[in-house]
């Protein structure tokens, strides 16, 4: 929910967050009238969120589609073709991540660009450095906690017959290992974590922010965080990761927190994974209780005394 502000000089309506008139640049906060409450329509807040999540899954398509050619053509077909196609496509794949990330990067800049248009501000781009520490443990503490739903989950789903989470978990692994670890983590490690914050804890929880309470906007941008990994094995423990990434968010009104703790579990879910892998069941179960006991105190000690639930 937001309240328009009528500008006492000529009467355009601004955005509650303007501190002059956008028409005649009347200044606002002496003399602007507060209107009444003005709540987007549900279909709105539906087209947008969707929206940016078809753009960049779109993005992501195409840029793939132009790029995989052009590796294709490198192949050296006096080979296994096959293998060769196994090799070059994963590098394929994350390059172009990279690419639909900066072209995703160009439209928002366009859409936003200017200081008038309607638009979810990304606030507090300033942390402290206690912040940030505490951002990177929870960045590292969540790959236990991801770890920890998925052993929870698999025992589950291999009693009803659904044991493919693990074995889709294991295709991510291989895609990842047989790719170049330094364009694995500027791919999935960097550019895929900034966009994803934008669009999940910026954009999609400005939206429903703007019409319901905090804590739905909270649900709502974590479960569409777990639906657009397109993957059973990961969206088990997104929805979880885009919990804490939202309260992280709302706690310290800062967009970088929840950047820096998705760039940390990431980049250590890339370079680490043997490690995990191999440990056993009772120390993953344990590590997992201990790290997901060490984010909720974290967490508690970033909520702030006073802060305010709304709109970026």
């Amino acid at each position: 929910m937001s309240k328009l502000i009528q500008c006492p000089v000529c009467g355009h309506t601004n955005q509650p967050h303007y501190e002059q008139c956008v028409k005649c640049n009347e200044p606002l906060r002496l003399g602007g009238r507060l209107l009444v409450d003005v709540k987007p329509s549900v279909w709105s807040i539906i087209f947008k969120s969707l929206g940016w999540m078809v753009i960049y899954m779109g993005l992501q398509v195409i840029a793939a589609g132009v790029i995989t050619p052009m590796y294709i053509s490198t192949i050296d077909y006096t080979g296994d073709i096959v293998d060769e196609i196994n090799r070059i496509l994963p590098n394929a794949v994350l390059l172009s991540v990279i690419v639909s990330g900066l072209i995703f990067g160009l439209i928002y800049w366009l859409r936003y660009r200017k200081s008038h248009k309607e638009q979810p501000r990304m606030r507090a781009l300033t942390i402290t450095p206690k912040t940030m520490v505490l951002s990177v443990v929870i960045g590292f503490a969540m790959v236990f906690v991801s770890n920890l739903i998925l052993a929870l989950f698999n025992p589950l789903t291999m009693l009803v017959g659904m044991d493919f989470y693990m074995e889709q978990l294991n295709l991510i692994s291989q895609l990842i290992s047989g790719t170049s670890l330094p364009l694995a983590i500027v791919s999935v490690g960097i550019v895929g974590p900034i966009v994803e914050e934008v669009i999940f804890r910026g954009l999609i929880f400005y939206y429903f922010q703007k019409r319901y309470s905090v804590k739905t906007a909270i649900i709502v941008q974590a479960i569409l965080f777990g639906v657009i990994h397109l993957n059973l094995a990961q969206a088990s423990y997104a929805i979880i990761i885009g919990l804490f990434l939202g309260y992280a968010y709302v706690y310290t009104q800062s967009i970088w927190v929840p950047i820096i703790i998705h760039v940390v579990n990431n980049i250590v879910a890339m370079v680490v994974p043997e490690a995990i892998a191999s440990m056993q069941s009772w120390m993953l179960i344990t590590s997992g209780l201990a790290m997901l006991l060490l984010i909720i105190v974290i967490l508690k000690m970033m909520k702030k005394e006073g802060y305010e639930f709304r709109a970026l």
